[in-house]
Order: structure tokens, then C-alpha cells, then sequence
């Protein structure tokens, strides 16, 4: 009983050993390819460019991501993952008369540190464009994103007395695709302030619900 139980002990440390080394594969490999896609254009990274980046065999990155294309989908994932949620955290949080000034800030931290997410969105979409499975899993994913803004919307309206249910998705479309397009810009002119045209922007629309609702923050 005690041997046995001392070899399930093992087999157990074994597995968690296995998941975490395989964790700490995936993650270098995102990141390693995350350098790469954000770098160059996607016909010129292979496979090869990012096991080499990474300092694993191209079998190691083969036995996380099941393609090229599903190694790029799966940067922007995460990356949304990982930063993306500030944004609907600034939608919800604070007063109403901040929310302009968070959305903001947050976009000005984003156009300091790096736009080089917005070349692999890029990718992405221009990939998506001509791949019919690629052009599902993008939908589905920014579909969850709007969503998220979505009922963050409602949350905030709930918050001062509006009723925003019925025009969430709307607005939840047209803040994202408002905040894309900025950083589009930004990619190609330096000169384009992200945090300022944020600011404005979401002060607007902002201003706009709540004229329109006939309530007041």
C-alpha cells in the first residue's frame, strides 16, 4: 500500500513537472514570436525564425501551436489577454466625468510602450481575410472582446440611473473600432497623440448618452 502510494505521489509530481514545463515552453514561444510577427512581415517569420528566437527545436513549437497561423492568432490572444481587460476596467471604474481621462491614460500607455501589437492585429486581419477558419476564430475572439465592453457599458450607465442595454453593443463596436483605427494611425504618424484623441473621443460620446438620455452624472 505505502509503495503504492508513493508511486502515485511520483507520477503526480511527474505530471505537474510536465505542465509546468510545457507552460514555460508556450509562454517563450509567444513571446518569441510575438517579437517576430511584430518585427517583419508574416510571409517572411517561419517557424524556424521562432524556435531559433525562442531557443527551442521547431518540434518543441510544433507540439504547442498547431500552425504558423495558429501561432500568430495565438500572440494577439494573448496580448489581449494580458492587456486588453484595462480597458474595460477604465470603462467601469471611477466616476463618469473620468472615464474619458482613464480611457485615455490607458491608450497613452499603450502608444508609449509598444505599437507593435497593432502590426500583429494587422497580420492577423490580413490573414483572416483569405482563411475562412482563421476569419472564425478572429470573429469569435473580437465578438468576446465587444461583448466585455459591452456589459461594461451597461454597468456604467446602471451606475447613474441609464438604461443602456439596448444601444451596448452599438457603442461597444464603435469604441474599439474608434480605439484600432487610432493606433492604425499612430503606426504610420508619429505625430497622432492616442491618449488625447481617446480622451476626446470617449468626453463625446460620453456627453452624447447622457444629452441624449435626458439624465445627468
Amino acid at each position: 500500500m505505502c509503495s503504492r502510494l508513493v508511486g502515485l505521489r511520483y507520477r503526480a509530481a511527474v505530471v505537474r513537472h510536465s505542465a509546468a514545463t510545457q507552460a514555460e515552453t508556450r509562454a517563450r514561444v509567444l513571446e518569441a514570436a510575438f517579437d517576430e510577427f511584430s518585427s517583419r512581415p508574416f510571409s517572411k517569420v517561419s517557424i524556424d525564425d521562432v524556435a531559433a528566437r525562442a531557443g527551442f527545436t521547431k518540434g518543441a513549437v510544433y507540439s504547442n501551436f498547431a500552425s504558423k497561423r495558429d501561432l500568430l492568432f495565438s500572440v494577439l490572444e494573448q496580448y489581449i489577454d494580458d492587456v486588453g481587460t484595462d480597458y474595460v476596467s477604465a470603462t467601469v471604474d471611477g466616476r463618469v466625468d473620468d472615464i474619458a481621462t482613464a480611457v485615455g491614460d490607458r491608450a497613452g500607455r499603450t502608444g508609449r510602450d509598444t505599437l507593435r501589437y497593432f502590426r500583429v492585429l494587422s497580420a492577423v486581419w490580413t490573414e483572416a481575410m483569405h482563411d475562412d477558419e482563421l476569419a472564425e476564430r478572429l470573429r469569435a475572439f473580437r465578438r468576446a472582446h465587444r461583448d466585455r465592453i459591452a456589459a461594461a457599458v451597461v454597468e456604467r450607465g446602471s451606475a447613474v440611473g441609464i438604461d443602456l442595454s439596448d444601444v451596448a453593443d452599438d457603442l461597444s463596436i464603435g469604441i474599439i473600432a474608434m480605439s484600432v483605427a487610432t493606433f492604425f494611425e499612430t503606426a504610420i504618424d508619429p505625430d497622432v497623440d492616442p491618449a488625447r484623441v481617446h480622451r476626446t473621443m470617449i468626453d463625446l460620446i460620453v456627453a452624447g448618452v447622457l444629452a441624449t438620455r435626458g439624465d445627468s452624472a
